[in-house]
């Protein structure tokens, strides 16, 4: 049931699929005003395509964030792509240090910095705000594991709906036969059983009529997942699982 109900929140056949170079250049567009210059903009539209970050936009004439899924979160005119300690990695330049203004987008990234700093130069300010990014990173990220347990009691819960029926479905195989007899039959064998063709058929008719209720009940479940799973996603693309993000078989 759990995998079947995950299949109905993809959005493949709803409306068209955007291929990457088309999400890269709407994102471009879209936010060009705040966006950093090359080739940090496209870095960052390319996080947002693969779906591991997300752009929140906040009040009037203010900067909007780039949050990450790993914790971080950087207004987004601040953002570099830039070499650290684990390679090359979206960064923040700012100066200035702020509850929803990390250096790194990840507590990964932060330990690193943190641990250079301790050993060459434990005098560094900086150092306070590494742990300050640190606290704030596995705060929000425990905060995202608090929604995502609700979300998925909510998603059984609605599997667990009520499905109209009995189908019956056998019993349709058992009748169909006993029908086909009868066309081409002479008018006085038919006038003789028609009152259990008759039955037969409505018969045939209520298994059909509990069918359709039966699948508007999952099509009902189906649009309360889909529900449930944009409410969860809130602005983030998730159209496709990357690479790094499959759970080991």
């Amino acid at each position: 049931m759990w995998s079947v109900l995950i299949l109905l929140t993809s959005k493949a056949g709803v409306g068209e699929i955007m291929d990457k170079d088309d999400k890269l250049n709407e994102i471009l567009s879209e936010h060009r005003r705040w966006l950093p210059p090359s080739p940090h903009r496209e870095r960052i539209a390319e996080t947002i395509v693969d779906g591991t970050a997300y752009i929140l936009a906040r009040g009037h004439n203010q900067p909007p964030l780039l949050v990450f899924q790993d914790g971080g979160s950087m207004e987004l005119p601040t953002v570099r792509w830039a070499e650290t300690e684990r390679g090359w990695q979206l960064v923040s330049v700012a100066e200035e240090s702020s509850p929803d203004q990390t250096r790194h987008r990840d507590v990964c990234g932060s330990v690193d910095e943190f641990k250079r700093l301790i050993s060459e130069d434990p005098q560094n300010e900086v150092l306070y705000r590494l742990l300050d990014d640190i606290s704030y990173m596995i705060r929000r990220m425990e905060k995202r594991r608090q929604e995502g347990r609700q979300f998925a009691a909510d998603v059984l819960e609605a599997a667990q709906g009520p499905v109209r029926g009995p189908e019956r479905v056998e019993l349709a195989d058992e009748l169909l036969p006993r029908l086909r007899a009868y066309p081409g039959q002479d008018s006085d064998k038919i006038e003789e059983n028609l009152d259990q063709i008759y039955e037969w058929a409505e018969a045939i008719r209520d298994i059909a009529q509990n069918l359709e209720y039966a699948l508007t009940d999952y099509k009902i479940m189906g649009i309360r997942v889909n529900e449930l799973f944009e409410q969860f996603r809130g602005g983030r693309n998730w159209d496709e699982i990357s690479e790094d993000e499959t759970p080991p078989s």
